[in-house]
């Protein structure tokens, strides 16, 4: 060969590792075209074929070199196999073979020693390999290939032995560091840079394992630039990785990457939640994969099981897998491992009883095939349970047992994945018997096993496969099932499975953060355990960010929240929302409950009932009229409906009726109640309800007297019990039977959960020495539950007794390290500095981290020092400390909002605590300007914090920075117009103002005042727009949409945000908004006039102006230009028609400017100079200036310029004068007129981006290219991007200042939005790399 290709060699081994075994003789046919027939690369040819059961191919190939000297032995041995797997195995052959394999080996040469290895260690024989990679060493113990050989026999070894994986990383680090010290052949360190890497990712290290690929110095090669895509994807750079994959798989036929283009699955699934993208992706992925690896049935079930398992069942990728298996098991042999698989997929698709049972007749057909394959009849049973099969349960269940009871003790990771399914499908059973305190015990048995089978590597395909995130979802489906439908108390400890189920969501979504129904569960997790803000924080992220459609459950439930949190009118728009999405709603239980609560909760008590009394008419509401579910529900009519909402809909009726006085009526409905759901799930909320209904009749001892009549054998016997003691303490403030309430309780269930609420009751009663007692007893019976631990210990601080509460504080850290700071802050607080300290060395921070929880420990880590620093009087370390929390904060605070949106308030809370402490060190230290930008970054996230920006103004007032002062004041103001502090300091500042500031003061009062009183908003928008601070105005827009349900309806809305859109550069969207409103009496003159005007000029040029012809290279009048003048024209015909003859003349003249109509144009603006002076003196210059006559525009100009004074109403044809003039001024050279010009039109609207565009040219042609950059980034600013031309002179600029990235990223963002721009790909794009590059 290639004895010195070690690239290709590299190749062949990595796509062997990776088992890419069509890959692998793809790159071994490549070669040998290249270098002819070479024996290594035949046998590896070969061995790709053995792999890949083209056994008769691979013969062939091995005859052909079972005699070359450096390959026989691995030839040998790939006969061996190759015979032994025919149909008809030829032991004479094999016997031949072997027995020339004894003697060759006594003679081998390292060389053939090493293929011998390589084909022993790709074979998954580690410690065979090894055997030969010793001997290599021992031959010669510089033998750098036999080094490299054994380091990745022990990295492939770790990989299969789980136990042992540590130690056999450590022996193939070092073997690799051995390899490293020796001499080698130039370019053959590529496998050692290569393990080394692995070694270092594995336990770890990424930031190590980078910096060793880095070093790898071969051009285009796929192992290199594959792992380091596996790297970025380990970081969880999911955008980093994206763009990494983008560039590396090209949909050129033959350059195609299956790795990269894996990934980019990986993040539309579980970054994007963009299901529709990916099912179109996962077309390609397979089709690339049947061209690539046409044989490998393996590759086509692992990427099947792994995208199916992080889509959350949606049809369009389950589609795509169901296909793909469905082929396998139609071309390949029907082997029980490829039928099981199909019937998996069909499973995860089913939607119907049909679909259940034609995936469980392809699991007989699975168990069939091989009898001994128990995950085959696991999921056959499971197919039973879910078909609800009920009669067989208990025979299912005993035969699930015995299968646990046959698993050996000792078992694989392969063995705990499925004991996991064993378990849940146990679970399924338990809970279609109502044994529900059993199911969540089940439940935690399974995640524990589920995570024992997740490898300790970092984010990858493997991690995501082996996470198993639709199982993990469907645990906590089931686990939901068993919470009680009403959110809980705000404050009250919810139970330990309801937090065992938010545990397994965020390990989901933490690692499936696009996997929205991940989110949506935890959301209603939240939302049951009474944490309602974080609950609506995640649905309204999760709705914001999803690419699908229909998100009508996810509505329905923000509906609910909202509900809770009293917020009623966003909750009928969350219900109206869903309903849009999905009309089929319409019929279930589930939609009326909720529109009834908000009804009910907003006083609509007659609504209600309505609503209530149509939803019990409902099939299968009243009587259960189809098959229960092991949901606990019905099916009817295609709806599911869940005992839970077939008995809300009964209980808030009662208490509808209850609510109008019809006291008759509801405890009709609620007797029905009791009869219907006695001896079901749902008895307890009937009997606490009934009680409810006794104690809105003030009478406590009826409902008492019910309460008691539940016996201890009921399983709503523990909720009676506290509901009575409830009526005792509110009711009747008998304090005394409040807690013995929960004695008896205890006495008749004695467990470690009745004993905790009895010492809860003792501590609402503040019996603390009591609650210490029980909880004591309680931890005798259970030490590991950490929440009874700490309970002890807030009690023991209560009581003073610090010394036994740190001991227990000790003890619940030693099992949940998240406790720690709960003890440090205690050990603070005694002055007992020491012990924090040596219990924060415990877990020393590791700044470089990329996990999430890590750097938010990190931070906390940091600010208990420095706490603990400032108490010790050690300021260098205080302020040391404080900056490394503000540091690991920031990168908090970035990741957070996007990967876990609901504890984002709580971050910027304890970010604010660092910003504080921070700028009170800098105040103490007489730094101010420090102390102002940590407040103004704090800012950025606390844009309301009326507080904050008081402390920055003060600050600006002792710097003497009085603009600035007066800056906050204003924005201050905007926020809070009854801040009456802030009001005084304006007037303290104020210095002589013009109109215009005034009124953007007293609009904005107004606006706060009223957020949808529209003229005002539109004077603000416009005030806004003349400071060169348009995008602020986007505030006051969704202040006023969420000021009234009805804003976005109004004409009066619709045309501020027109004109906000307008002057955003987004013609089409204003066009839209203010289409809305032209018909309106009030709003309809200004909407048309404005859509005129964009139809006549929708890019912002300066009709007639010179300058910039020969940069924009566009002359005539395009096709769109054509029909927007022809709509113009229309609108015209309305406008007119409105008694406004003066706006329509001066439109009507531009228009006939705009359609080269010159000459009539000019007559037109002639007999409209007395009543609209400026714009038609404006408009006669703009015809001199078409008809080449400058001189005499330029005389028009001076008339307006120097004659005219500047004037609100005529602003805007100043503007063009104003620009128009200077354009004038450039093309006679006078450079100075022209700045002087525009900066006088910047002075009354700062956000001008063509007059920013003409200074930037007027620099330009200086040749002073750092100046123009610095213009033409405000002129792109302020076009909001929308001005391609702009971007290419910004680019321009960029290239000829050397700031070349700037000069790539503007030249991209040109072309994403105009693809076909020209000369900016050529001129500046490739220009600006080839500089960059050198």
């Amino acid at each position: 060969m290639a004895a010195t290709d070690y690239k290709t060699l590299s190749e062949l081994l990595y796509y062997g590792r990776c088992q890419y075994f069509g890959h692998m003789k793809e790159v071994a046919n490549d070669a040998i075209a290249r270098y002819g027939d070479d024996p290594v690369l035949i046998f590896f040819r070969a061995f790709a074929s053995l792999l890949d059961f083209n056994i008769q191919e691979a013969i062939r190939d091995l005859e052909t070199i079972k005699n070359e000297e450096n390959v026989e032995l691995c030839t040998l041995m790939a006969l061996i196999v190759a015979y032994k797997e025919q149909t008809h195995s030829d032991r004479e052959a094999v016997a031949a073979f072997d027995e020339k394999l004894k003697e060759k080996r006594k003679v081998a040469s390292a060389n053939s020693l090493r293929f011998a290895g390589l084909f022993l260690a790709l074979s998954s024989r580690p410690d065979k390999a090894l055997q030969y990679a010793d001997r290599m060493i021992k031959i010669d113990q510089n033998c750098f290939e036999g080094y490299v050989l054994r380091g990745w026999t022990y990295l492939m070894d770790s990989q299969i032995n789980s136990e042992k994986a540590d130690e056999l990383r450590r022996k193939a680090e070092k073997d690799f560091e051995s390899a490293e010290a020796l001499t080698h052949e130039p370019g053959n360190e590529l496998e050692m840079l290569l393990g080394k890497s692995k070694c270092y990712e594995l336990k770890g290290d990424t930031q190590k394992a980078l910096q060793t690929l880095v070093t790898i110095r071969q051009a285009n090669f796929i192992p290199k630039m594959n792992e380091l895509l596996r790297l970025e994807l380990a970081l969880g750079k999911w955008e980093s990785a994206y763009q990494s994959a983008t560039e590396l798989h090209s949909e050129i036929e033959g350059k195609e990457n299956l790795f990269a283009l894996n990934c980019i699955i990986l993040y539309r699934l579980a970054y994007e939640g963009n299901y529709t993208e990916a099912g179109n992706d996962l077309r390609s992925f397979f089709d690339l994969l049947q061209r690539k690896e046409p044989q490998n049935v393996n590759l086509y079930i692992v990427h099947c099981r792994l995208f199916s398992s992080m889509c959350g069942r949606n049809m369009l990728v389950l589609r795509q897998t169901n296909a793909t298996m469905h082929s396998v098991v139609t071309s390949f042999e029907r082997t029980s491992i490829n039928l099981l698989e199909y019937g998996n997929q069909m499973l995860l698709a089913a939607s119907s009883k049909e679909d259940l049972e034609a995936a469980s007749k392809v699991m007989i057909k699975a168990v069939e095939a091989d009898p001994d394959n128990t995950r085959a009849m696991l999921a056959f049973n499971m197919c039973k349970v879910l078909l609800e099969k009920t009669k067989e349960f208990d025979k299912i269940y005993r035969e699930l047992d015995m299968l646990k009871e046959t698993m050996t003790t000792t078992v694989t990771k392969e063995d705990m994945a499925f004991l996991a399914e064993l378990l849940y499908v146990q679970a399924l059973i338990l809970q279609s018997k109502n044994k529900i305190d059993e199911v969540p015990i089940v439940l935690r048995k399974a995640v524990e096993y589920l995570q024992s089978s997740v490898p300790k590597v970092p984010m990858s395909p493997e991690y995501l496969l082996a996470l198993n995130a639709d199982l993990r979802l469907s645990i906590v489906k089931c686990l939901i099932r068993c919470f009680p439908p009403e959110p809980l108390v705000p404050g009250k400890q919810p139970p330990a499975a309801m937090s065992f189920a938010k545990n397994v969501l965020d390990t989901v979504v933490n690692a499936v953060p696009g996997l929205i129904e991940a989110k949506f569960h935890l959301a209603k997790i939240k939302y049951l355990a009474g944490d309602l803000e974080a609950a609506c924080v995640i649905l309204q992220d999760s709705i914001e960010k999803t690419k699908e459609a229909d998100m009508s459950d996810a509505h329905l439930l923000l509906a609910l929240i909202l509900v809770e949190m009293d917020q009623f009118s966003k909750a009928e728009q969350s219900l109206s929302t869903a309903l849009s999405l999905n009309f089929s709603i319409r019929s279930t239980p589930g939609y009326h409950v909720i529109k009834a609560k908000i009804q009910s909760r907003s006083g609509d008590t007659a609504g209600c009932r309505k609503t209530l009394e149509s939803a019990i008419a409902l099939p299968g509401v009243r009587k259960v009229t189809a098959r229960q579910g092991s949901a606990g529900g019905s099916k009817e009519s295609g709806a599911l409906i869940t005992e839970s909402d077939r008995l809300s809909i009964f209980l808030q009726l009662s208490e509808a009726l209850r609510k109008e006085g019809n006291i008759h009526e509801a405890t009709k409905i609620m007797t029905d109640a009791m009869n219907e759901f006695r001896g079901t799930s749902e008895e307890s909320r009937v009997m606490i309800a009934n009680a409810d209904l006794d104690l809105s009749r003030g009478d406590s001892e009826s409902a008492l007297t019910s309460l008691k009549k539940i016996e201890p054998s009921k399983p709503c016997y523990v909720q009676a019990r506290e509901k009575m003691a409830e009526v005792y303490l509110n009711h009747r403030h008998d304090r005394k039977s409040f807690a013995q309430c929960y004695k008896e309780l205890v006495e008749k269930q004695p467990n470690v959960r009745t004993k905790m609420l009895l010492g809860d009751a003792y501590m609402n009663i503040l019996e603390i020495d009591k609650a210490i007692v029980v909880y004591q007893s309680a931890y005798k019976e259970n030490q590991n539950d950490v929440g009874l631990i700490k309970k002890i210990a807030q009690a023991f601080v209560k009581m003073h007794y610090y010394t036994q509460a740190i001991a227990y504080y000790k003890s619940a850290y030693k099992k949940d390290p998240s406790i720690k700071h709960e003890l440090i802050s205690l050990l603070i607080r005694l002055h007992q500095y020491d012990e924090a300290l040596k219990l924060l060395d415990e877990t020393e921070p590791q700044e470089q981290t990329y996990d999430l929880s890590r750097l938010m420990e990190n931070s906390r880590n940091f600010m208990a020092r420095a706490t603990i620093a400032k108490a010790k009087k050690n300021m260098n370390e205080y302020e040391q400390m404080l900056r490394k929390a503000q540091v690991q904060q920031r990168e908090v605070l970035r990741r957070v909002k996007v990967e876990q949106p609901e504890g984002f308030a709580e971050q910027i809370e304890f970010a604010m605590q660092i910003v504080n402490r921070l700028a009170e060190y800098s105040i103490d230290q007489g730094n101010l300007k420090e102390a102002v930008e940590l407040y103004q970054r704090a800012s950025k996230f606390r844009e309301n914090d009326t507080k904050l920006q008081m402390k920055i103004i003060k600050l600006h007032m002792q710097m003497g920075n009085l603009d600035e002062c007066e800056s906050q004041c204003v924005n201050l103001i905007k926020a809070d117009l009854d801040n009456n502090e802030a009001v005084s300091m304006m007037a303290e500042l104020m210095l002589a103002k013009n109109d215009l500031e005034e009124a953007q003061r007293y609009y904005n009062k107004m606006v706060e005042k009223k957020p949808d009183d529209f003229h005002a908003l539109h004077q603000a928008i416009r005030c806004y727009r003349f400071k060169g601070d348009l995008e602020s105005a986007a505030k006051l827009l969704e202040n006023a949409k969420s000021y009234s349900s009805r804003a976005i309806l109004e004409p009066g809305f619709a045309f501020c945000n027109g004109y906000y859109s307008m002057h955003m550069g987004n013609a089409n969207e204003a066009l839209k908004e203010l289409n809305k409103c032209r018909k309106d009496s009030e709003w309809g003159l200004l909407s048309l006039r404005h859509m005129v005007e964009i139809c006549l000029n929708p890019h912002h040029t300066i009709l007639g102006a010179e300058a910039f012809e020969d940069i924009s290279g566009e002359k005539g009048v395009d096709d769109t230009m054509s029909v927007s003048l022809r709509t113009a024209d229309k609108l015209l015909a309305e406008l007119k028609a409105l008694k406004d003859s003066s706006d329509y003349g001066i439109l009507d003249a531009h228009l006939s400017l705009a359609t080269k109509h010159v000459s009539d144009a000019m007559n037109k603006f002639q007999a409209l100079a007395s009543q609209r002076p400026v714009a038609a003196s404006l408009g006669i210059a703009t015809g001199h200036m078409l008809k080449k006559n400058q001189d005499a525009a330029r005389k028009e100009l001076k008339k307006i310029l120097k004659d005219s004074t500047w004037s609100l109403e005529d602003s805007e044809w100043f503007e063009r004068a104003f620009l128009l003039y200077a354009d004038l001024a450039i093309q006679a050279g006078k450079i100075d007129i022209a700045g002087e010009t525009l900066e006088q039109c910047l002075q009354y609207n700062k956000s001008c981006a063509k007059a920013y565009e003409y200074l930037g040219l007027l620099h330009e042609k200086e040749q002073r290219y750092v100046e123009a950059c610095l213009n033409y980034e405000q002129a792109w600013k302020h076009c909001h991007h929308s001005d391609p031309a702009i971007g290419y002179k910004l680019a321009f600029n960029y290239l000829k200042a050397k700031r070349f990235i700037e000069a790539i990223e503007v030249s991209q963002a040109v072309l994403k939005e105009n693809p076909n721009y020209p000369k900016i790909k050529k001129e500046i794009l490739e220009k600006a790399r080839s500089s960059f590059r050198a």
